[in-house]
């Protein structure tokens, strides 16, 4: 096989990242010749994540780039690299940065939904798509809307078989012992609904702390473009409230002793990498009923609130679940995690990608 490098343009680790650097790392050990390209602020951060801590072993595998803002220094590096490697095989994710076509680029699309991105940000997509050889999208919805734009080559526009949870031994607290822990994780965006999720938190305290003498913690795990106003909201919030905001490098080890998690993105939460994390770590899921959601959020072990839901649809949302008999609570969490290990293997994605990176 040719070598295959996956470009990784961002600086930040999002689900994106997280599917990306995975594959890579499972393809290097089963002798696939593939090498990663990642900015070296990126790999900074991916080195203290512990699904990842085994990256070092294979750095001779790994590319930095230690110019992440220079976008013509960036192309440049790209473009000697393919000149170079003239049977290698370039696997883009979120931009295709390269301003021609070519045989040897797969341009993955990870998003569920082009509302967030700005005009240009569209143009770029709908360039990437054109402009590569292969195309991979993640999200049912947009993959037939693409296929019919681009219906002259839609032999070449593939739907991802499924995100992914490395499967591995962790402690999981049963349901039923675990903290009265409410937790958020993703990126800070307006898509995710961090917003209103904080803006909600003191309402729904008082509501339990009055009625049932729960007293919640909130974990809002996460980074983005919305860390300022979170921060401005938190403040105004009673301090009694105890509130843990961070980034986490170890979501599944803070998942596993949370009691509800809260996946709340407007279109549709499928393939969250967050929510599979919080389904591998056996939580109670709350989720907007929205897009291909129930794709993920199984309506077996999950509960829906609308898409621009209020502080009222929350706390009848968890008022639902702590009414639930104990042993329910314990059969949906444990639900959870079969469903996960079924459907989201990362032995299943990196086939797909292998069938992509062989076939012309």
């Amino acid at each position: 096989m040719n070598n295959i490098y996956i470009v990784i343009s961002a600086n930040g680790v999002g689900g994106t990242e997280k599917r990306m650097i995975g594959l890579w790392l499972f393809l290097i050990k089963k002798d696939v010749p593939v090498f990663l390209i990642i900015s070296a602020t990126l790999f900074e951060t991916v080195i203290q994540i512990e699904e990842f801590q085994e990256i070092n072993k294979y750095f001779n595998r790994i590319k930095l780039i230690n110019f992440p803002n220079n976008k013509i220094r960036r192309l440049l590096v790209y473009l000697q690299l393919m000149w170079q490697s003239k049977k290698s095989i370039f696997h883009f994710s979120i931009f295709h940065p390269i301003f021609f076509y070519s045989n040897k680029v797969i341009y993955t699309l990870p998003t569920n939904s082009m509302s967030h991105y700005s005009l240009i940000g569209k143009v770029y997509i709908y360039l990437s798509i054109l402009l590569a050889h292969k195309v991979d999208i993640l999200d049912p919805k947009l993959y037939q809307k693409f296929k019919k734009i681009f219906w002259f080559k839609k032999n070449n526009i593939f739907l991802t078989s499924n995100s992914f949870v490395f499967f591995r031994e962790i402690k999981r607290i049963p349901i039923n012992e675990r903290k009265d822990a409410f937790t958020f994780l993703g990126r800070f965006s307006k898509e995710k609904q961090v917003i209103r999720f904080v803006s909600s938190i003191e309402a729904v305290y008082k509501y339990f702390i009055e009625i049932h003498s729960l007293r919640p913690i909130f974990n809002i795990f996460g980074h983005g473009n919305l860390t300022g106003e979170i921060d401005i909201i938190i403040k105004k919030i009673d301090p009694i409230i105890k509130i843990d905001k961070k980034f986490s490098l170890n979501p599944i080890q803070e998942l596993s002793n949370t009691k509800i998690y809260f996946s709340l993105q407007k279109h549709s939460n499928y393939p969250s990498k967050s929510l599979l994390e919080a389904l591998f770590s056996g939580c109670l899921i709350i989720a907007t009923d929205c897009g291909d959601t129930k794709l993920i959020a199984n309506p077996d072990f999950s509960v829906y609130v609308p898409e621009n839901f209020n502080q009222i649809d929350l706390i009848k949302a968890i008022k639902f679940l702590y009414a639930l008999p104990a042993e329910e609570r314990d059969r949906r969490s444990k639900a959870a995690v079969e469903f996960v290990k079924f459907n989201f293997s990362i032995e299943r994605m990196s086939e797909y990608y292998l069938t992509l990176y062989k076939n012309k």
